[in-house]
């Protein structure tokens, strides 16, 4: 398929392409009913994806502020006449369950039940559905390998794939070098955020330490201002200790890059991302996996939007949401991995 010009593609998100429709479907044998979003294009579609979502509770279009990231890009896959499928995370949108009890790995399961319904529901065979993920949906991507049928490929954007304590840490340290805290404040934050990784990685975990460093004078800097971390010292300790929070900090995708199958992969890492060391990562994604394509795009932030700083501050007040350039580079690799078969 050739690249649409800059005008048609302008044109992609300004009209609303395909058809809409709920789709619902089940995971942890039966006990979690999981609500999202099919959208079909005009003519059957040849293939399709699911998309994984970032780390924390999103709803199925990850909405923020004006943008829905999700629900633009499926508009756009429609276009070029790929299927997808959205779904809200448990516990969050129409979807049951409690987000912060699950686990990466549970929330792989769900990422193969949703598969598994979008293959049926759109009529493919699973050799065409494969997975788009973003961000920790990303890594979600190549764990979900452990618990589906055969993936034909995966679309992985923005991906940490460090070992997440590593990944935390650093994560906090480039915090705190654009914040306005003193030296003498950031050495402090620094020493309590050690501290903090250190008790999470103890086995077996002591709440009275976490909860004690957290309502201590640097806690409220320890975790990222999120909108879904809790404000309270109480809530905040079970926030750290929940199997999600913990799944982050042993986040380690060693035994998924095993198995996951050498399929073709797209890679996109943006140039303004200050959520996740992109050069440490792109590294570790070309010794893992050298026969992925890894794209670099300089504008491009952690969500994949033009951006101006790359801080997590400003997505919501951008113009523009899900970058129509990602969303071509995209599309005409999705649709070359079918025109190569």
């Amino acid at each position: 398929m050739k690249s649409c010009a800059l005008l048609c593609l302008s044109l992609l998100f300004a009209t609303a392409y395909g058809d809409d429709t709920e789709l619902n479907f089940v995971t942890q044998n039966g006990q979690i009913k999981l609500a999202g979003t099919m959208t079909l294009p005009e003519n059957k579609p040849l293939l399709a994806l699911v998309m994984l979502s970032v780390a924390g509770p999103t709803d199925r279009d990850l909405t923020l502020g004006p943008h829905k990231y999700f629900a633009e890009l499926a508009s756009g896959l429609a276009a070029k006449g790929i299927a997808s499928l959205r779904y809200d995370d448990r516990g969050t949108g129409a979807s049951t369950g409690d987000f912060l009890q699950s686990s990466l790995d549970d929330r792989a399961r769900d990422a193969c039940a949703a598969r598994d319904k979008l293959a049926e529901a759109a009529n493919l065979p699973l050799n065409r559905v494969g997975f788009l993920g973003l961000s920790e949906g990303s890594g979600l991507t190549l764990v979900a390998a452990q618990y589906c049928t055969s993936i034909p490929f995966r679309v992985m954007l923005s991906p940490p794939v460090r070992t997440g304590i590593i990944e935390m840490q650093a994560q906090m340290y480039r915090l705190l070098e654009t914040s306005t805290f003193t030296e003498k404040q950031k050495q402090g934050i620094k020493s309590a955020a050690n501290e903090f990784l250190s008790m999470l990685t103890a086995k077996p975990l002591q709440r009275e330490g976490i909860h004690t460093l957290l309502a201590g004078p640097y806690g409220q800097a320890i975790l990222p201002p999120y909108g879904f971390v809790p404000k309270g010292v109480a809530e905040r300790t079970d926030f750290v200790m929940s199997p999600w929070y913990q799944s982050q900090v042993h986040y380690d995708l060693n035994d998924a890059f095993l198995a996951a199958e050498k399929t073709p992969i797209l890679v996109i890492y943006g140039g303004k991302d200050t959520v996740i060391d992109i050069a440490a990562n792109q590294q570790e994604i070309l010794k893992k996996m050298p026969h992925a394509k890894v794209e670099y795009l300089p504008e491009m932030n952690h969500l994949m939007q033009v951006a101006i700083t790359g801080s997590p501050l400003e997505y919501a007040q951008l113009p523009e949401g899900f970058s129509i350039a990602v969303l071509e580079l995209i599309g005409d690799w999705v649709v070359q991995q079918f025109q190569s078969e």
